[in-house]
């Protein structure tokens, strides 16, 4: 079993810088997968992970959104994995559940994402759900 992050631990009000540098809105920080399965020469997570892939649950994911939206007035979030799009299914089923359950209304997010990993739908599905920035590794065949 795992537990959601004990946030109430940490000086939530004290996270308060945007991507852009500029807004001053409440942060989020939020891991939905650890481990990336490529072997980028640029990034140290092969060595840290083995490669390895996890992966927690959408509904665990859009519980600890809902959390920070309710409990810490998170108006942006950053999205920590690795590599977002590495399970490209499985981004697109979290983004239709962040619309189903309105988290899009509520919170603007960004991500990190080798540039090969991404389509045309997920990008929609991203842009849908309120993501604003995707930052891309970009990685030679």
């Amino acid at each position: 079993m795992t537990y959601p992050p004990a946030l109430d631990l940490l000086p939530m009000n004290e996270y308060k810088i945007s991507p852009d540098m500029r807004t001053g809105d409440k942060l989020g920080v939020i891991l939905t997968s650890r481990g990336c399965p490529f072997d980028c020469i640029f990034c140290s997570n092969r060595l840290l992970t083995g490669k390895k892939y996890r992966m927690h649950s959408i509904e665990r994911v859009c519980s600890e959104i809902e959390n920070l939206i309710k409990n810490y007035g998170v108006t942006q979030l950053f999205v920590q994995d690795d590599n977002f799009a590495v399970n490209k299914e499985r981004a697109k089923s979290l983004c239709r559940e962040m619309i189903r359950r309105e988290l899009h209304k509520k919170i603007s997010w960004w991500a990190e994402a080798r540039v090969d990993c991404v389509d045309e739908e997920l990008l929609f599905l991203m842009a849908q759900a309120n993501c604003k920035i995707i930052s891309y590794h970009i990685c030679p065949k």
